[in-house]
């Protein structure tokens, strides 16, 4: 009958004591088994070319292949040496920790092909040790007990949140997301404690958020609606600057380093949240529900006043812009499927399980907890209008509604509104949503693609973006490129979907269709007029499909083509009106009065103003001796500017005309307290005087006698010295209290109790020694 397999903590090994000279058993995991072996500390690659320094780049090829050596000898050991390795070897963890804060999170195709082969075989190495450190059983024989298994992990630091969140991020691809989820979920199944330890990091990775929200200007209320916490973020601004403008000029200010390390951060941060929630550990998400509201305003709010301040930052390197606007569209990206894997893993999927078991009670309240969620981000307009483009929430609706029969239809159809309403003011397209799980679209949604992609083309008018979107819009772009038109920037952002980034990356990079490429660039913007042509291309596709699913009417009140509203309509030059023009009115430029006469009621018009433009001086109006002749005319006329001159002074009809009469009403008073101080400073100077001339010249304290200041000297060393006598007190042996002399007449008195008293401290035979010493004579 063969043994039951032994776990690793149950292990013990004979080990020789070299001190004792014997053999004694220890555990496998004792220190005295662990080889030392040094691994050396990840460094990153070296920032300059290799074409630049090829010895720097070979000095990191060489310790790239020391530390490959390491890891394979490291995999290569058996089980149990494996752990002690694991668990006594500092430079092993020092070696892990260094390689996942500085490894690149992104493959760098700008390495040569023998640097790419050697990291990717370090890397490969790295990925495979923390799997084997998470790994509690490798075989029948070879395992570990779950308790152990956590306690080892826990208490020797294999393991943290941070260290699995960097293994995520670094790791997390579709190639091995599904291996590493596995290993994670088993690191969490064992050992509990690392669920508390994720909540703490969650408070830490808000308040990461909450200082990006800092350095651009945010506030941030959690008992505040979002429209209220938008609202107090902001500042009192222009129109025409928008109202993130000062926020966003906050951040231009800022030095260069600390813009792009914000940035950087940000996006480092959501990435690393993504692949942690979405690719590798869904599980995680209920700790972060609660944060679902803000993680939504940060993305509204942060997120898009750094895409802004990214636009219009001062740089040269175009290079640079590219990569911080890649790094924040990555930040947009990544949050938003955060959100998403939040809300479904918390609400709908357990919806849809409750339904599936006929716990429909559980499924109402979940969906109730999902709408009311939704509710409160339709504030966050920027980040909701990016959910419905971006995500399928829709879908994600629809199987919600299905699923829960008794929801409130009331608010189900308020937020297929809202969400209908959303999608339609993205993408420019009519559409109804309805209970059902059924959405219908108007045939103009199905026109030519081509025609939907041009920005100049006749499909691009039924836009639903107001025309203060597309100015702020053009104005973003022009604050990058002003050497651009904005009539050429319209253009391409029509054709971009009204996409700042993709535009401006195209316009930078050269990557435009050639449509755009054969306008002109500095063409001006030309006010966009909406014509009659969409709606009747809309009613005769519908006459040829024979179904309609939009009133035409409403139809054209939805997209505002049924009336125009223009202060030229209906005038001789309206040409969407007239179908012919007299072009005999039509002239280009100024006309003289020798070609055509003043119109009659030019001239009555000219003769009441010529009323009116009487300006004269007093001096003027004098007759033929120099007096003054005072007009009827003149005297009604009215000043307004003497008016508001002299009303400020309380000067009426009835005043004098003196200025000085003025001060005569109420002459001026001084003050007492500056007359009292006044008086003061006058008696205090003819005192200090008369005291100056009294005591005569006075000494002067810089130059002493130096005769007083040896005698001064020798008085102070006197001092000091019988102060230092005093505290030392009489010499050794000659204590007044017990010599006897006529000063003192108690000494032969204290002598005699202190001879009969010597056994009471210390040596306590001293007194019988004396008695003996008295008894044979020798006092």
């Amino acid at each position: 009958m063969e043994d039951s397999p032994t776990p690793l903590e149950s292990l013990r090994f004979p080990y020789y004591n070299q001190s004792k000279g014997d053999i004694e058993e220890l555990s496998c995991l004792d220190p005295k088994f662990c080889q030392d072996v040094l691994f050396p500390q990840y460094q990153p690659a070296p920032k300059i070319q290799p074409e630049m320094d090829p010895c720097v780049w070979q000095t990191w090829i060489e310790s790239l292949s020391a530390i490959e050596t390491n890891l394979s000898w490291l995999l290569k050991l058996p089980h149990a040496k494996f752990w002690c390795q694991a668990v006594n070897n500092a430079s092993l963890q020092v070696f892990l920790d260094s390689y996942l804060k500085q490894t690149p999170r992104f493959q760098t195709s700008s390495w040569p092909d023998e640097v790419l082969e050697k990291h990717n075989a370090v890397h490969r190495l790295v990925f495979m040790t923390y799997l084997r450190m998470a790994t509690n059983k490798e075989s029948s024989s070879h395992f570990i007990t779950s308790d152990f298994f956590g306690e080892l992990l826990y208490e020797n630091y294999l393991f943290d949140i941070p260290k699995i969140m960097d293994l995520c991020a670094i790791y997390g691809n579709e190639t091995n997301s599904a291996l590493l989820g596995k290993a994670i979920s088993n690191i969490f199944k064992f050992q509990p404690s690392y669920n508390e330890d994720l909540k703490e990091t969650v408070g830490t990775i808000m308040q990461v958020f909450h200082n990006i929200d800092e350095k651009c200007g945010v506030e941030y209320h959690p008992d505040r609606s979002p429209n209220e916490n938008a609202s107090s973020a902001r500042r009192p601004h222009r129109l025409s600057e928008g109202p993130s403008s000062g926020r966003t000029e906050l951040l231009i200010n800022t030095p260069l380093n600390e813009f792009e390390d914000i940035i950087m951060y940000t996006s480092d941060v959501s990435f690393t949240l993504c692949r942690f929630l979405v690719d590798v550990y869904p599980s995680a998400c209920s700790a972060f529900y609660e944060n679902v509201k803000y993680i939504a305003h940060f993305y509204s709010n942060s997120l898009s006043i750094l895409n802004e301040a990214a636009l219009k930052y001062p740089l040269d390197d175009l290079h640079l812009r590219s990569q911080l606007l890649a790094h924040l569209k990555v930040s947009r990206k990544s949050l938003l499927n955060v959100i998403r894997q939040i809300l479904n893993e918390c609400l709908l999927t357990p919806a849809l399980n409750a339904s599936e078991v006929g716990d429909h009670s559980r499924t109402n309240n979940l969906a109730d907890d999902y709408f009311h969620i939704l509710s409160d981000l339709l504030g966050e307009t920027k980040f909701f209008q990016d959910f419905l483009r971006k995500l399928p929430i829709i879908d994600d609706v629809q199987s919600l509604l299905q699923a829960s029969p008794g929801i409130d239809e009331t608010r189900a159809s308020f937020i297929l509104g809202s969400l209908g309403n959303g999608r339609k003011s993205k993408n420019s397209t009519p559409s109804t949503i309805l209970l059902n799980g059924t959405a219908e679209e108007s045939p103009r949604a199905n026109a030519n693609p081509e025609d939907a992609k041009k920005g100049f083309s006749a499909a691009s008018n039924l836009s639903t973006e107001s025309d203060v979107e597309m100015e702020s819009l053009i104005s973003t772009v022009h604050d990058v490129l002003p050497h651009l038109g904005e009539g050429y920037i319209e253009s391409c952002l029509l054709y971009y979907e009204r996409d700042c980034e993709k535009t401006i990356h195209a316009l930078l990079e050269g990557n435009l269709p050639d449509d755009l490429r054969a306008m002109d660039n500095s063409t001006p913007r030309q006010k966009r007029q909406y014509s009659a042509s969409p709606v009747n291309e809309i009613k005769q596709t519908n006459l040829d499909n024979q179904q309609s699913p939009y009133d035409i009417s409403s139809l054209e009140e939805t997209i505002g083509l049924n009336e125009r509203k223009n202060v030229f309509d209906g005038d001789d030059f309206d040409v969407y009106q007239n179908s012919t023009i007299d072009h005999s009115k039509i002239h280009k430029g100024k006309k003289t009065k020798d070609h055509e006469p003043a119109p009659a009621r030019t001239t009555e018009m000219r003769q009441i103003y010529e009323k009116y433009s009487i300006v004269c001086d007093e001096e003027e109006i004098t007759d033929d001796m120099g007096s003054l002749v005072v007009d009827d005319a003149y005297c009604n006329m009215y000043d307004d500017e003497y008016d508001d001159m002299y009303d400020g002074l309380g000067v009426d009809a009835n005043d004098v005309d003196d200025a000085d009469d003025l001060l005569k009403r109420r002459p001026f008073v001084t003050p007492r307290v500056f007359l009292q101080s006044k008086k003061n400073e006058e008696s205090g100077s003819n005192d200090s005087e008369e005291s100056e001339e009294e005591k005569g010249p006075k000494p002067d304290h810089f130059i002493a006698n130096p005769a007083d200041v040896r005698a001064k000297q020798d008085e102070r060393r006197r001092q000091q010295q019988e102060l230092r006598n005093n505290r030392r007190g009489p010499k050794k042996g000659q204590n007044p209290s017990s010599s006897v002399s006529s000063n003192n007449p108690n000494g032969q008195q204290n002598r005699k109790k202190k001879d009969m008293n010597k056994a009471k401290v210390a040596n306590h035979n001293r007194k019988k020694m004396a008695t003996k010493k008295a008894a044979k004579g020798m006092i």
